[in-house]
């Protein structure tokens, strides 16, 4: 539900065309089932499994959303 009501607020910022989604999340399974489903529904996800490289995506280019694992290690 809490995916949902975020990416519907995404809708209404940026284009169907643009929106680009960065997921960070150490589970790789977690993460690849979020980044099919957002494909599926017509988003670019791109996919980090530790925070540091997340911190490097998100400060090389620009996202509409990030969905962060706040339980990651280290």
């Amino acid at each position: 539900m809490q995916l949902k009501l975020s990416l519907e607020k995404c809708q209404k910022i940026a284009p169907m065309t643009h929106r680009k989604i960065l997921i960070i999340e150490d589970d790789r399974r977690i993460a690849q089932n979020i980044s099919r489903s957002l494909q599926a529904e017509g988003y670019a996800a791109e996919v980090a499994y530790e925070g540091y490289n997340g911190r490097q995506l998100a400060i090389q280019q620009p996202f509409d959303l990030v969905i962060l694992d706040i339980n990651l290690p280290g």
